[in-house]
């Protein structure tokens, strides 16, 4: 499988890679993962602020792109995004 694919989000282009247990990633941000891993920021709360409209969903879905969410994960979490995955059009033939 390629090192690097490139998925739409919304008709917008971004990269991902593949992992090596085999998962299709987006790239990390260094910046959002340690404060991810380090328990500076909460998952859960930052949903709860993303519904309260503390901010955008293009900034919310961008956080959970550099924190290297799985692009299925990805799109379980944004289910309204329309995603374009050359992966999933090969997987379903």
């Amino acid at each position: 499988m390629e090192d690097n694919l490139e998925v739409k989000i919304d008709g917008k282009p971004y990269r991902t890679v593949i992992d090596e247990q085999g998962v299709q990633r987006f790239p990390v941000n260094s910046l959002y993962r340690h404060l991810v891993d380090t328990k500076q920021i909460d998952l859960n709360r930052l949903a709860i602020d993303y519904q309260s409209g503390r901010f955008s969903r293009d900034e919310y879905m961008e956080f959970y792109r550099g924190i290297g969410y799985s692009v299925c994960g990805f799109s379980e979490v944004f289910e309204d995004a329309e995603i374009e995955n050359p992966v999933w059009d090969k997987e379903s033939k």
